[in-house]
């Protein structure tokens, strides 16, 4: 019963966020919905920082460096398929970019992250951030400011996700 109320207390939460924030922004519910905006710019970046500022340590990095390494080739593997995918089904450029954004970047994190959390643990969440690290960055950069159809400069690196990954990073490493 404990377990009920404490569910329904955070979906209560929620609605009352969700409520205040398009009173505040009535712009972000009409063009995107509220729902994604608070999820993009709160929720998840608040679990981004709980996470590595809980379980990336040094002791963490010597022994897990490498997934940073096969996410940046995993990344380098879907953008190269992105693009083949693009040339033969994108008719328009912006269908192209929408093609290589989609293909390399299948909605990894958000439903993702929060699966392997609750079913596997916070260790195996942090192992898949930090996998995730290299795909986090140019989704959030690269990838936005593509399909927005933006120069990509150093202001697209200050996303919520990237700036709350950094911070928890480095907030986990010297131990704070």
């Amino acid at each position: 019963m404990g377990a009920l109320i404490e569910q329904l207390c955070v979906l209560y939460i929620f609605i009352i966020v969700g409520f205040y924030l398009g009173k505040k922004r009535p712009d972000a519910s009409k063009n995107s919905g509220i729902i994604s905006y608070v999820l993009v710019n709160v929720f998840f970046p608040a679990k981004i920082f709980l996470n590595f500022s809980t379980n990336f340590t040094v002791d963490y990095v010597k022994n897990n460096y490498v997934s940073v390494f096969i996410g940046i080739g995993l990344l380098l593997l879907m953008l190269a398929l992105g693009v083949g995918v693009a040339k033969l089904l994108g008719r328009t450029p912006y269908e192209k970019k929408v093609y290589v954004y989609s293909t390399a970047i299948s909605n990894y994190a958000y439903l993702g992250y929060v699966l392997v959390g609750e079913a596997l643990g916070s260790a195996a969440m942090n192992n898949l951030m930090s996998f995730c690290i290299p795909i986090s960055i140019y989704c959030n950069t690269v990838g936005i400011a593509m399909l927005m159809d933006k120069k990509i400069n150093f202001k697209n690196l200050f996303q919520p996700v990237t700036v709350s990954m950094l911070i928890g990073i480095l907030w986990g490493l010297l131990k704070l």
